[in-house]
């Protein structure tokens, strides 16, 4: 078959499995006696049923991503835009009379009913068509399709109240584990200041002691241990630092950043070039200044293990309703739609995290055109009232 307008060319790729029909059983949407069909806000199809695919005798192929506009005879698509406009703008059920085209016959009469739900975080139109006219509502075809267009509304009500009180629980279980891990990483990194690095610091003091009784010269087998010794010292103060750094509640938020960066960058040797404009970290939240500290060290790890770069740029800026952090590098980059089919555990990580302070996480990223991410922190009062 022809394509219907050979300057349109519609997504090619569309993994018709992931439905917007899928709260509902394929099998049981396939039965129902009535065309339907689902449309975005700009009026494209997007799902259908089978009934539907057998009124206009096309494959999904020729009718997936495709406006619906292209499927009605020119004297129905002012009355359909101004459907669609209605639609829109009203929590109500809608009808229009419309013509479908036919190739070898007259245009077909039909009635459409519409409906703007809220399905899987998105605005969805749901259609409902009869074929004729239907100018009275008390007729048996159109009682039916009432009844099936409450029942299909209720079912949607009903499973998104289940989703969002199941996304609720599986939030607040994250955040308190969470909560629990940075408890355990706090303690773990006071045992290993206070407990490992004192006796690090005794068996240190005891071989300079034996170093200085002993005749010169020193034996090898000496300052190789106290020099193995000096470099276990600095690899436990890290991993204590990591894990949680005192700066953080001794100092505040600045400062562990300024110690982090400067680590960083001895150890990596890419540069960090970090911008504090107008932040006051009397405005966050413990657990928020925890999230800016955990993703920027998350973020900069990435960097340096698969960018390449050279140097990264770090803002920690100030806006009307919050702090809003961005981390650049100028690396080899990633496909990140691939990143987040095969569902990276790094990505998914930080946005996770950034979403249990109430925060939203965006990523730009493109293969030789490196890496930006930008992570924006309400204030505690508007995140309250959101």
């Amino acid at each position: 078959m022809k394509p219907l307008n050979p300057k349109f060319s519609p997504h090619p790729r569309r993994n018709f499995s992931k439905s917007r029909l899928s709260l509902f059983p394929r099998e049981v949407i396939d039965l129902l006696p009535f065309p339907l069909l689902c449309l975005n806000i700009k009026g494209t199809i997007i799902d259908f049923n089978q009934a539907f695919l057998d009124l206009l005798k096309r494959k999904p192929h020729q009718l997936l991503d495709y406006p619906f506009l292209f499927f009605l005879s020119p004297q129905s698509l002012l009355a359909f835009l101004q459907h669609l406009r209605t639609t829109r703008r009203s929590e109500d059920c809608s009808e229009v009379n419309l013509f479908l085209k036919q190739s070898d016959k007259e245009d077909l009469p039909i009635t459409c009913f519409s409906q703007l739900q809220w399905i899987q975080g998105e605005d969805v139109i749901c259609c409902w068509l009869m074929v004729g006219k239907v100018n009275q509502m008390n007729t048996p075809e159109a009682v039916t399709l009432k009844k099936s267009s409450c029942m299909l509304e209720q079912a949607v009500e009903e499973r998104t109240a289940e989703l969002t009180e199941a996304n609720a629980r599986l939030r607040m279980l994250s955040s308190r584990m969470m909560e629990l891990q940075e408890y355990e990483r706090r303690r773990l990194a006071r045992e290993l200041h206070d407990e490992v690095g004192q006796t690090l610091t005794a068996l240190k003091a005891a071989l300079e002691r034996m170093t200085q009784s002993l005749p010169s010269p020193t034996s090898p087998d000496l300052a190789d241990a106290t020099a193995i010794l000096a470099e276990l010292f600095t690899q436990v103060r890290r991993i204590s630092w990591e894990m949680r750094p005192s700066l953080l509640d001794d100092l505040g938020l600045k400062a562990a950043l300024d110690s982090y960066f400067s680590t960083y960058q001895h150890r990596t040797r890419i540069r960090v070039f970090f911008t504090w404009r107008g932040v006051n970290e009397k405005e966050f939240t413990p657990a928020q200044q925890i999230a800016i500290l955990r993703i920027t060290q998350e973020t900069l790890t990435n960097a340096a293990k698969h960018s390449g770069t050279k140097s990264v740029s770090v803002k920690l800026s100030r806006r009307s309703m919050g702090v809003k952090l961005s981390v650049i590098d100028r690396g080899r980059g990633f496909d990140f739609q691939k990143k987040i089919e095969g569902g990276t555990f790094g990505l998914c990580g930080l946005r996770e995290r950034a979403y249990l302070v109430g925060a939203s996480f965006d990523v730009k990223s493109s293969v030789h055109k490196g890496t930006r991410i930008v992570v924006f922190f309400p204030f505690p009062e508007n995140q309250e009232n959101s």
